[in-house]
């Protein structure tokens, strides 16, 4: 008899345009959504805001399927992009969406693809919560961060911003019918604000390992010469990422000669720089449109994190393309990785000496430790494992 069960459709709704993704933020709602249709149901996205080329070129409002069984709906609303260019403007965070849809605005086509979900996540505390007309959905908050701790890091008018931050945070557990939590800090801070039935559940950050497998071409950035050793730091322009981006650059310029004399390159590549420039054996790339190809030809991923919350997505992109990792304890925060077993530990103190420990392991052991990690780490890392193990019953369990 042929089978005439529904496919089952599960709508994420996004701040800003998820694909295609490359920055962290992208990359855990991507990697979430793609792993969801691959275990077979149909995956639908709300975007309240599109990129820069979609205003520049004038776009109206638009669908996109970035993979099979997935489409994006994409607004490129005049209310919208004001909101959003606003808050940049006064360095909030994006929560102008949230403010606007807790007023019972909530635009045409996102009411057509509530009404259709079955299950409805919203990405990070800022994007929409739940009310009472949609009693009847069942809603899930992915939580990428402790957002209000973030917030607080950066000082400034961020402490004002991080009391708004954590009043909406606080209230998650009566917004929401469960919290999709990247780390067991989010988990934590989440039970201690639950009402009861709320749902916590720990969601690594996922990631399309195998694609990670594949050999691209190099990026015109890398050196010309092939005998370069390049130490990748991947990111956006998060405040954890600036932090440790410049920390290198003066790292970079303090030791010049050093570098030159090692043929070293350290390139930070990604949205962390809004411009690109190479200073000696320091290379900026400002943002990329495929982190594959950086993976794909760096000898090292280069962590030395010292803030942040949440794991690293970078780590698990190396992990997958079995890139030799020189990190910080802090930097391998949520991945099941020791130090100077499956990773060089590295840290900012003494990041010159272990520079030069990394470059003088042999290449049998460094292809020895990354084959180890990958396949350690596999069932955390995957995305399509992750959402099967994790985020699948609590879709089958409608």
């Amino acid at each position: 008899m042929r089978n005439t069960k529904k496919k089952k459709k599960v709508l994420f709704i996004n701040v800003i345009k998820v694909f295609p993704a490359s920055a962290g933020g992208m990359i855990r709602p991507a990697a979430m959504a793609k792993g969801l249709s691959e275990c077979g149901y149909d995956v639908d996205m709300y975007s309240f805001t599109a990129r820069k080329d979609d205003y520049v070129n004038r776009c109206s409002s638009y669908s996109h399927q970035p993979l099979p069984g997935l489409s994006e709906y994409v607004s490129t609303s005049f209310l919208h992009f004001f909101l959003h260019q606003l808050f940049k403007l006064i360095k909030a965070p994006p929560i102008w969406c949230l403010l606007l849809t807790n007023t019972g605005y909530t635009p045409k086509e996102l009411r057509k693809r509530i009404k259709d979900a079955d299950f409805i996540i919203s990405e990070y505390i800022f994007t929409m919560a739940k009310n009472k007309n949609y009693d009847e959905k069942t809603w899930f908050v992915d939580s990428h961060n402790i957002e209000y701790l973030r917030e607080s890091a950066q000082g400034g008018i961020h402490k004002f911003y991080a009391k708004i931050v954590y009043y909406f945070e606080r209230k998650v557990s009566r917004s929401y019918d469960g919290v999709l939590a990247c780390t067991q800090a989010e988990m934590s801070f989440f039970k201690d604000n639950a009402k009861d039935k709320f749902q916590r559940v720990l969601v690594p950050n996922g990631i399309d390992s195998n694609s990670y497998l594949t050999k691209c071409s190099k990026p015109d950035t890398f050196p010309d010469n092939e005998s370069s050793k390049v130490f990748l730091f991947f990111g956006s322009n998060y405040y954890a990422n600036k932090d440790t981006a410049e920390f290198l650059r003066i790292f970079s310029s303090e030791n010049h000669e050093w570098l030159r004399e090692n043929d070293i390159f350290i390139l930070v590549a990604g949205s962390v720089y809004q411009e690109s420039f190479k200073v000696g054996n320091f290379i900026a790339t400002s943002y990329v449109n495929d982190p594959l190809e950086y993976y794909s030809h760096a000898d090292f991923l280069l962590n030395p994190m010292s803030l942040g919350s949440g794991s690293n997505i970078k780590v698990a992109q190396a992990i997958a393309a079995k890139l030799p990792i020189v990190s910080s304890v802090f930097g391998m925060r949520g991945f099941d990785a020791e130090a100077n077993a499956d990773y060089i530990a590295c840290d900012r103190i003494s990041l010159k000496d272990d520079l030069q420990r990394a470059i003088e392991t042999k290449k049998t052991s460094l292809s020895d430790m990354t084959e180890i990690l990958r396949e350690k780490s596999l069932q955390s890392i995957d995305s399509a494992l992750i959402a099967k193990k994790k985020i699948a019953p609590l879709i089958e369990g409608l």
